[in-house]
């Protein structure tokens, strides 16, 4: 999308800023001469990139929700920007905010698929740990009538801790 986005409008430089927090953005993607050294830069460091010329700064929002900039940038050499280059950079805008929102859609579905996995993991090795516990249990309780009154008394009070543990479990 940047790399069309700068070529349609013959522009110099262009890149994608997100928002990481309030009050900062980075470079997620860049297209131009030293496009490598600005991906993951502050947009705060950019300020001698945008110091030279003509600049187009386009908003990516999906649903209202703003994601970022899509920056497209001409030196003082360069030609102005013309309205059909700001319509062709909107247009851009549009299709960089559905594709990153697709992104993010994929990357959401991916953890809700890990948490699902993991409780019903945690289900499965409750259950499993549950009748284990429940049947070592029952097994030490066929002991009980061959021991004496102390040992089975010692019976009871594992037995019993046993059952705490089911419960906490």
């Amino acid at each position: 999308v940047v790399r069309g986005a700068r070529k349609v409008a013959d522009a110099k430089i262009a890149w994608i800023e997100l928002s990481t927090d309030e009050d900062t953005a980075t470079v997620a993607a860049c297209d131009g001469p030293g496009a490598d050294d600005l991906r993951g830069s502050s947009v705060v460091d950019l300020v001698h990139v945008v110091a030279a010329g003509s600049v187009m700064e386009i908003p990516l929002e999906v649903s209202g929700e703003a994601l970022g900039a899509l920056v497209i940038v001409n030196d003082s050499t360069g030609r102005p920007f013309s309205k059909v280059d700001v319509a062709m950079a909107t247009n851009f805008a549009a299709h960089a905010a559905l594709a990153l929102e697709f992104g993010r859609a994929a990357a959401d579905r991916r953890r809700l698929t890990v948490v699902e996995e993991r409780e019903r993991i945690a289900r499965d090795l409750h259950d499993m740990v549950i009748q284990r516990l429940f049947a070592i249990g029952l097994r030490l309780d066929t002991f009980k009538p061959k021991l004496s009154e102390v040992d089975a008394e010692g019976l009871d009070r594992a037995i019993g801790a046993l059952n705490e543990t089911m419960d906490e479990v």
